[in-house]
């Protein structure tokens, strides 16, 4: 659930073109994880069981672009007056 609102705050937050693709790789990674494990438990297809993990690596790979688009954003700096 929580992939599905990243995916969608990305596709609708005005920004950098990572931010975009960040919500792009969590619609696709979440897609391919949930189709993947609905083809391994009630379709009994086996062998979609080794294309879970491309999923969750285009997830974390979503995570890991939403991340550096954060930190290349200029609304966030950190101060430097303690």
């Amino acid at each position: 659930m929580l992939h599905a609102l990243l995916a969608f705050v990305c596709g609708l937050t005005p920004g950098s073109a990572l931010a975009r693709l960040a919500g792009w790789l969590a619609l696709a990674g979440g897609s391919i994880f949930a189709l993947a494990l609905y083809a391994v438990g009630p379709l009994h297809m086996s062998a979609f069981g080794m294309v879970a993990p491309i999923g969750g690596m285009l997830m974390i790979c979503a995570w890991v672009a939403l991340a550096i688009a954060a930190a290349r954003s200029p609304l966030i700096q950190p101060s430097s007056s303690l």
